[in-house]
């Protein structure tokens, strides 16, 4: 009985974080971590590849560093 009530919480947790991911896609959000904090951050969906932040926490979406003191948000 623990294996069929473990498999059904397993099957509800997949189910959540499917539902989610596409609640993301819909709003336009992705999901990121600061690799220097460990800081999860929602940010804006945006055209190019990359997120950055500074210290100020502004985001930029941009293939490229946008200029020094910018760092890469990692995809969740």
């Amino acid at each position: 009985m623990q294996n069929q009530v473990t498999a059904f919480e397993r099957h509800q947790a997949a189910q959540a974080v499917l539902v989610q991911s596409f609640t993301n896609v819909l709003n336009g959000i992705a999901p990121t971590t600061d690799p220097l904090t460990g800081e999860t951050r929602d940010v804006w969906t945006g055209p190019n590849a990359n997120y950055w932040v500074n210290g100020l926490g502004q985001v930029v979406n941009s293939n490229s560093a946008p200029s020094a003191g910018w760092h890469q948000l990692q995809p969740n």
